[in-house]
């Protein structure tokens, strides 16, 4: 059993809490195994954020309800040779793409500028300045945005990894400049 504590005065509701993994030989070496459920017996949806093959794993878990100012048991449950990957970044998040095809996803992004953009081996890669990616879904005021990112070359005049537009003439956002 593991046991998520809530330290804020309300309680959290679909809330995703990260739970480290450490292989057992009765596991899949890629962690495809794992499933999570609540202290009924309700499954909960789960991402494998990262793994190292037999060694360890970072898993986000979607939990249900967390009491405010209390915990909750999660129940972690493997040991199936047959299951197949369980592991969801749609389901356990509002919003997520893994980018695992080969192309961007017009189901999940609406591409205003396809110039320079590709995909590949879990990554999209912008090669130009123009290009625009934005999520077809919409989201709440109370959302908030994670992205990994990285960089192989900085444009002179500056990049945007991430951010919210908040209407046709206002947004926010990260936005690098070098120098």
């Amino acid at each position: 059993a593991i046991t998520v504590t809530n330290n804020t005065a309300s309680t959290l509701t679909n809330f995703q809490v990260s739970i480290p993994v450490t292989y057992d030989a009765d596991m899949q070496a890629d962690f495809d195994d794992l499933r999570f459920t609540n202290s009924s017996g309700t499954a909960l949806d789960h991402w494998t954020e990262t793994y190292t093959a037999s060694t360890s794993a970072t898993v986000l878990v979607e939990v249900d309800s967390i009491p405010a100012s209390s915990s909750a048991t999660v129940y972690m449950y493997y040991s199936n040779s047959s299951a197949t990957n369980g592991s969801s970044i749609g389901n356990t998040f509002v919003f997520g793409d893994e980018f695992s095809g080969s192309s961007v996803d017009a189901g999940v992004w609406t591409v205003t500028d396809a110039t320079g953009w590709s995909v590949a081996g879990g990554e999209l890669s912008g090669t130009n300045t123009t290009g625009r990616l934005t999520s077809i879904s919409t989201f709440s005021s109370t959302s908030v945005l994670e992205i990994k990112s990285r960089y192989t070359t900085l444009p002179g005049n500056g990049y945007m990894v991430g951010g919210f537009n908040l209407s046709t003439s206002n947004g926010i956002g990260y936005l690098g400049h070098p120098g």
